[in-house]
């Protein structure tokens, strides 16, 4: 069985104290019942109080031990419940109609909370909480959301991969405009060949303390004419990475024939392979 707390105790002792109230209020408001239908008071309470004391605590202890309680018990109980909630409220409305109604049923529906909270902690505040239908429904729904959320932020990344459908727009019309008015011929400006170099001396002034020769220092200078530009001589042109080029396109076809399907960057990034030499595997094997 399962060790009492303190809180236990405590709701033990509320319990406890809510039913001694219940019971005086209704021994008072069952003196006037008495009083108006010509009975003895002493043993109208006795019948009422009495009888509703003995159930509860009899009820209560066997909930709580998790004990048989029999039918005729629980009906007495309520029964009993019900005839004392009415005397309060008969005794209470007395003095006001509505509010004593009010408050008459308010005492004895704390009385039947406080003591269900008291067999609540005793046999069953231990357990785990177990998720309702639907809360496992909720759970499942923001599942869910949470997959088509994910699905859609995959396919944007996807489509982002892709050249941009707006820009190629652009490019195709600026394209287009860029042949037609080349296609009418350049102008003078444009065709000129650009004018030899010129070359800038300059002697640098030496103040009086200092001695020695002057220097001259020859500085070429090139002017562009329109749009004409020297050809560049490069003296380093980009190499293939033939080596990691081969290794990609292997991993690759590895990583397919063991998963079945095309891997990820982020699988090929893991065997070493950057996501730019990943592209040229996959379009290799793809190409076939």
């Amino acid at each position: 069985m399962k060790k009492r707390t303190a809180l236990d105790i405590i709701v033990l002792g509320i319990v406890v104290v809510i039913a001694l109230i219940v019971v005086s209020l209704s021994f008072q408001n069952t003196t006037k019942l008495s009083g108006t239908l010509g009975l003895n008071p002493y043993l109208t309470a006795g019948l009422v109080e009495i009888l509703f004391a003995s159930l509860l605590f009899i009820r209560g202890k066997q909930r709580a031990l998790q004990r048989n309680v029999p039918i005729f018990l629980e009906l007495g109980y309520f029964i009993s419940l019900g005839f004392v909630t009415a005397v309060n409220m008969y005794g209470l409305a007395q003095t006001n109609a509505l509010i004593g109604s009010i408050v008459g049923l308010t005492i004895s529906g704390a009385m039947w909370l406080m003591e269900n909270t008291l067999v609540w902690l005793w046999t069953r505040s231990h357990e785990p909480h177990v998720k309702s239908i639907r809360e496992r429904m909720l759970a499942a729904k923001k599942v869910i959301q949470e997959e088509k959320v994910i699905q859609k932020i995959e396919w944007m990344k996807w489509e982002a991969r892709k050249p941009d459908l707006r820009l190629i727009k652009v490019a195709r019309r600026e394209e287009e405009q860029r042949k037609k008015i080349i296609g009418e011929g350049l102008p003078e400006y444009f065709r000129q060949e650009p004018e030899p170099l010129q070359e800038i001396v300059i002697t640098p002034v030496i103040e009086d303390n200092q001695s020695g020769p002057q220097e001259t220092h020859v500085i070429p200078f090139k002017r562009q004419i329109g749009f004409y530009q020297e050809e560049k001589q490069q003296d380093h042109l980009f190499q293939a990475n033939t080596e990691a080029r081969i290794k990609a396109i292997q991993t690759a076809k590895e990583l397919t024939d063991e998963l079945g399907r095309f891997p990820t960057y982020k699988e090929m990034k893991n065997k070493g392979i950057t996501t730019h030499y990943s592209r040229i595997a996959f379009r290799e094997i793809k190409n076939g």
